[in-house]
């Protein structure tokens, strides 16, 4: 939030579930451009790592069938 081109919002600001409809009004209503959920996961194995990545596009089946084939 310190550059005035750039302005976040938190959907939540603790451990509780938040359904997805609600997170979409917070996102309408503070007119966002992006919406971008972050998860933070757990695991008691200690060797475990990695991340999980999830995005949603709005790409016509054909323009997103090119652009699976191309990272293919």
């Amino acid at each position: 939030n310190k550059d005035p081109e750039f302005k976040a919002f938190l959907t939540r600001t603790d451990d509780r579930q938040l359904e997805l409809h609600r997170r979409v009004k917070i996102g309408t209503k503070s007119q966002a451009d992006l919406f971008l959920s972050v998860h933070a996961n757990s695991s008691t194995d200690s060797s475990a790592q990695g991340m999980e990545i999830y995005f949603r596009n709005e790409l016509d089946p054909d323009d997103e069938s090119l652009m699976l084939a191309h990272q293919e």
